[in-house]
């Protein structure tokens, strides 16, 4: 949490600058960015079911460590206008929870170690807020996301009383993130973002931006 709340102030800072517009620049040098299809690929950090499980452990279990990898998530955005778009986003997370249950009885005692393997596939759908053209940083692209997401969950091994069980979940989650785009040149085809927020998913993801297609700009008007 001690890296997140500067991340976000950052995040925020750079979203308010691109509110700005200089009035010092002309309306015919000052274009918004175009429109486009958009695709972006994203690593998660601040996995949120990684540190609330879906369960609590009997008596008798013990929680051990988690392995596996970052969540990842794929989203395209379909610009409607030059402040809006839709979104339809993809996410994939898999993971061990590693515990182990002690048997005991008659003087003896011995540890059994097991693994519950979870994993999620979940899509959702969304809209996309563009604030404002930055007419002083051009190639940083601030936005704001809401949404829902659809996730489906499955697990091997839910610890039940005194064995395991497998299980399927199906859980919807609202989505609300806020974030930027750097892009990498003037002709803003590709790029890197970072945004942060809450999915049911992560709280924080960093990932590459692409466009996909072309619509054509407007000039600003003030």
């Amino acid at each position: 949490m001690k890296y997140i709340l500067p991340i976000l102030f950052v995040v925020m800072s750079l979203c308010c600058y691109g509110l700005e517009v200089d009035s010092t620049v002309s309306v015919n040098q000052a274009r918004q960015p175009h429109r486009s299809t958009l695709f972006s690929l994203g690593v998660g950090f601040g996995d949120y079911y990684r540190s609330h499980p879906t369960y609590t452990l009997p008596a008798g279990f013990k929680a051990g460590n988690t392995t596996g990898f970052q969540p990842l998530n794929v989203r395209l955005e379909y610009g409607l206008n030059l402040h809006f778009a839709l979104s339809a986003s993809m996410y994939f997370n898999r993971f061990e929870y590693n515990y182990s249950e002690v048997f005991s009885g008659n003087g003896w005692s011995f540890t059994r170690f097991q693994s519950n393997s979870f994993s999620l596939f979940g899509g959702g759908v969304g809209a996309v807020w563009y604030p404002a053209l930055n007419v002083r940083m051009p190639n940083i692209e601030p936005f704001i996301q809401v949404g829902l997401s659809l996730n489906n969950i499955r697990q091997t091994a839910v610890p039940q009383g005194d064995s395991t069980t497998s299980a399927a979940t199906h859980r919807v989650s609202p989505v609300l993130k806020i974030g930027g785009r750097y892009f990498f040149s003037s002709s803003r085809n590709a790029g890197i973002y970072l945004e942060l927020g809450y999915d049911r998913q992560s709280i924080v993801n960093i990932g590459f931006t692409a466009k996909l297609s072309r619509k054509k700009g407007r000039h600003l008007r003030l």
